[in-house]
């Protein structure tokens, strides 16, 4: 997360946030096209879920362009829930040696 070094703290957090939101617009769009019979009380905390999991993507990533990540993963795949699984392993990893 270099940005945060080189730019305002708030602007870098309003722009995952927006990033944040436009992945929730989304996903609900899909789950819609899926499931034609979702309502908001039913289904919102599976959409929440993935944009979760492509916020954590997004910034377990080495890409620059975490942004464009967020906005493109697959929230849904085994591949990344995988990663960030490994992800996840990693940190601990890290924190238990500190």
């Amino acid at each position: 997360l270099a940005e945060l070094v080189k730019e305002d703290p708030v602007e870098v957090f309003a722009s995952y946030w927006l990033a944040a939101v436009c992945k929730l617009h989304k996903e609900w769009r899909e789950l819609c096209a899926r499931d034609p019979d979702a309502n908001l009380s039913c289904s919102f905390n599976r959409v929440y879920e993935y944009v979760g999991v492509a916020v954590e993507s997004a910034l377990a990533t080495t890409s620059q362009d975490r942004l464009k990540v967020l906005a493109e993963v697959n929230a849904r795949s085994t591949v990344v829930s995988g990663h960030n699984l490994l992800v996840r392993a990693e940190s601990k990893v890290l924190v238990g040696m500190v």
